[in-house]
């Protein structure tokens, strides 16, 4: 599989009274099919392209950082869509996906886990709390992640780095 964006035409900019996004286009290199899909801001391949993520553009009313996110089986083209995400990050050599939730007044924030092989979904953590800083131990199955919060004794903010091991074998 091959995955690009398209560009807006110089017409379409000119018609379009608010900047026109890019389109995003996926090309079967094995048959030639193509795809074009409109509002999306990201795509990421898992490391066997049997997957696709596909970050949406997120909403400019929203104070969260959160947007959708789509994982595409690019085998049988069945789709789950996931709401309010603000990163996410494919594991080495596996399908599963990590996911910060952000949403708007923290509601639900956390970090998810997505096996498309399997269709199941861990929470494993979920705090109002905002989470930043996703990142999976290089070809490993190790997750970490910053959870931030309020806490009275201290000015700002108080952060607590959160780590799991082998979550392919859990």
């Amino acid at each position: 599989w091959l995955g690009y964006f398209i560009s807006p035409t110089p017409e379409e900019r000119e018609k379009s009274k608010t900047p026109p996004r890019n389109k995003f286009a996926m090309l079967n290199l094995s048959n030639g099919d193509s795809l074009v899909i409109e509002n999306v801001s990201a795509f990421n391949f898992n490391h066997d392209s049997k997957y696709l993520a596909m970050k949406r553009f997120a909403s400019k009313e929203k104070e969260s950082k959160g947007s959708d996110l789509v994982i595409r089986n690019l085998n049988t083209s069945q789709e789950h869509n996931f709401g309010n995400v603000a990163q996410y990050a494919w594991v080495d050599e596996s399908s599963m996906i990590a996911m910060v939730i952000d949403a708007d007044g923290k509601a639900g924030n956390g970090i998810q886990l997505f096996n498309p092989e399997t269709c199941v979904l861990k929470v494993l953590d979920s705090e109002e709390a905002v989470y930043s800083g996703l990142r999976w131990r290089e070809d490993n199955d190790d997750l970490a992640v910053f959870r931030s919060f309020e806490n009275e004794l201290y000015e700002g903010e108080s952060q607590h780095v959160l780590v799991w091991k082998d979550l392919a074998s859990k």
